[in-house]
């Protein structure tokens, strides 16, 4: 007793053969009947378009190219600013404010994140220097400056008072000069 789907041996591999024969033959025959079906049928949908308006033929003489001019000028007048200002506000407006938004929310972003993350660091980096170089400048500087400072004393007060005396003589000497000057200029005015 054979059961429907069961074949035989023999009868296998001839079946196996006719079946991919078929298979690679059909696929071709259904693509190119596809495609002749559509080419077909696709001219068709060009009748559900709207009619072409009608064309453009040029003026005759030069009063049909004044009056078409004045038309055009006429309708480039009032269609313009509206036409302008649709483009404007539909188009150009919106395309500014998304490149504003996008960067206002990276500048947002990016500050937040400084003053977050990076802002603690650099306080914490400048207050480890500022820490560092205080107490160095405690530890090693500041007594040598010190120590300086008292070696000079004695030499920059001797200066101190050569200076002093020096700028006596010349307010001594220069003075009378700079009175008689004055006194000889306002007489001068005077006469």
């Amino acid at each position: 007793m054979k059961i429907k789907n069961q074949k035989s041996k023999t009868e296998l591999p001839f079946m196996e053969a006719k079946e991919k024969k078929r298979a690679k033959s059909s696929s071709p025959i259904k693509i190119i009947f596809f495609l002749l079906i559509f080419s077909l049928v696709l001219p068709g949908f060009s009748f559900g378009q709207a009619p072409l308006p009608q064309s453009i033929t040029p003026p005759e003489n030069l009063e049909e190219a004044k009056k078409m001019g004045e038309k055009a000028l006429e309708a480039t007048q009032k269609e313009l600013p509206g036409i302008l200002e649709k483009i404007w506000k539909e188009e150009v407006l919106p395309v500014w404010q998304k490149m504003y938004d996008w960067f206002n929310e990276l500048r947002i972003h990016f500050t937040f994140e400084f003053e977050v993350n990076v802002l603690p660091k650099i306080k914490s980096w400048f207050n480890e220097l500022k820490i560092h170089f205080t107490s160095e400048f405690k530890k090693e500087i500041e007594p040598k400056v010190k120590e300086e400072i008292e070696k000079r004393k004695p030499v920059v007060e001797e200066e101190f008072q050569k200076e002093k005396k020096e700028l006596k003589e010349d307010v001594k000497t220069e003075l009378p000069k700079v009175g008689k000057s004055l006194w000889e200029r306002f007489q001068e005015l005077i006469k």
